[in-house]
C-alpha cells in the first residue's frame, strides 16, 4: 500500500484514507465493519514515530456475522493522495485486535482454596472481586452451594453440601451479569494424613568394593528391605514392619543399620535375612500407607 508517511508507530487498525472490508471471495462477507462516529482520521503528525512507538490509533469495530468463527478480513484503499505521480510508501508494523467484550475482565477466575476433606461443609474461594454479586461452588459439575450476601473481595467462604472423597471442586463468581471462568478442579482427599510405614529398600551385588556413593552399575539380587519383617500379601506387595511416622510439616530422620534392624528378604520371602557383603545397591525407600484407605492422600 503506497503512502507519504514513513516511520509509523506499531497501530491497531490504520485509517489513512477511506476503507473497505472485504471477505475471500468477496461477494460472501463473513464480517460487518463499523468505525467510530466521527469517522478516525489521522494526520500526518499524528502517524509518525512521535510518541515513541507506544500508541495504537483506534479505527472501528468488526463483527463476524452469524456462523462465521474464522473471518477472512481484506483492507483495501478507495481514495486519498497516496497514488499520484510522486507515489510514496506506506509502513503498517502491526494491527492489533481487541476483543469488545463488555464481561471481559469484569468477573475474573476464582481459585478453590485446599486442602479439602471429605465431610467438610464449607469451601474457601479466592480472587473474588470487589462487587461480586454471587460465587457458586460445584463438585463434579454438580451445584453443592452458593453465596450472595456478604460478599466481600478477596476470599469467601462458601457454605456446601458434604464433600465426598474424590470429589473434583470447581467454583465461579459473578458481577454484573458477567460470569467468571470456571475454577481448576480441585481434588477432595479422604481426610487426615494417616501414618506411613518406611523402610529401606536394599540389593544384593557381591561384587561391589565402594566406595560409598559410587555407581552400583543396576540393580541387585536379592531385594531386601531394612527394618521390614514380612510383606503386606503376595509378590510385589508393600513391606511390613518399617518405622512408623506421621506425616506433618516437620522434618524427620531416620536411621537404617542392617546389622541390627530386622532384615526381610523381599524377593524370596524370607525373614530374618543378612547380607554379609561390605556393600549394597540402594533400591529405593519404600512408603507403605494403611491399605484400608483407597482416597487422595498428599504424601
Amino acid at each position: 500500500m503506497p503512502g507519504p508517511f514513513t516511520g509509523l508507530t506499531p497501530l491497531t487498525l490504520l485509517r489513512v484514507v477511506p476503507l473497505r472490508m472485504f471477505s475471500s471471495p468477496r461477494t460472501q462477507a463473513t464480517a460487518s465493519f463499523r468505525p467510530p462516529a466521527p469517522i478516525a482520521r489521522y494526520s500526518r503528525e499524528q502517524l509518525l514515530w512521535t510518541n515513541d512507538g507506544t500508541i495504537w490509533l483506534f479505527v472501528g469495530f468488526i463483527t463476524n456475522n452469524p456462523g462465521v468463527t474464522q473471518p477472512t478480513i481484506t483492507f483495501v484503499m478507495t481514495g486519498g493522495t497516496t497514488l499520484d505521480a510522486n507515489p510514496h510508501r506506506l509502513y503498517i508494523d502491526a494491527f492489533r485486535f481487541t476483543a469488545a467484550d463488555p464481561c471481559l475482565g469484569v468477573a475474573g477466575d476464582v481459585t478453590v482454596v485446599g486442602p479439602l476433606s471429605a465431610g467438610q461443609t464449607s469451601v474457601s474461594v479466592s480472587g473474588v472481586v470487589a462487587g461480586a454479586t454471587n460465587v457458586t461452588v460445584y463438585a463434579n459439575a454438580v451445584e453443592i452451594g452458593r453465596r450472595d450476601t456478604g460478599i466481600t473481595a478477596g476470599t469467601v467462604v462458601v457454605t456446601t453440601s458434604a464433600l465426598n472423597d474424590h470429589d473434583q471442586v470447581t467454583a465461579q463468581q459473578y458481577k454484573g451479569g458477567c460470569i467468571g471462568n470456571l475454577s481448576t478442579p480441585a481434588a477432595t482427599g479422604g481426610g487426615a494424613n494417616p501414618t506411613l510405614q518406611v523402610a529401606l529398600e536394599m540389593g544384593r551385588n557381591s561384587g561391589l568394593t565402594g566406595p560409598i556413593g559410587a555407581d552400583a552399575g543396576g540393580s541387585g539380587a536379592p531385594i531386601y528391605f531394612i527394618h521390614a519383617t514380612t510383606r503386606a500379601g503376595g509378590n510385589a506387595t508393600a513391606p511390613v514392619g518399617g518405622y512408623v511416622i506421621t506425616p506433618s510439616t516437620n522434618w524427620v530422620t531416620l536411621t537404617f543399620n542392617s546389622d541390627t534392624d530386622n532384615v526381610y528378604d523381599w524377593t524370596d520371602n524370607v525373614f530374618p535375612y543378612h547380607n554379609t557383603d561390605s556393600y549394597a545397591v540402594m533400591e529405593g525407600l519404600a512408603l507403605a500407607i494403611d491399605s484400608t484407605h483407597t482416597g487422595y492422600r498428599p504424601v
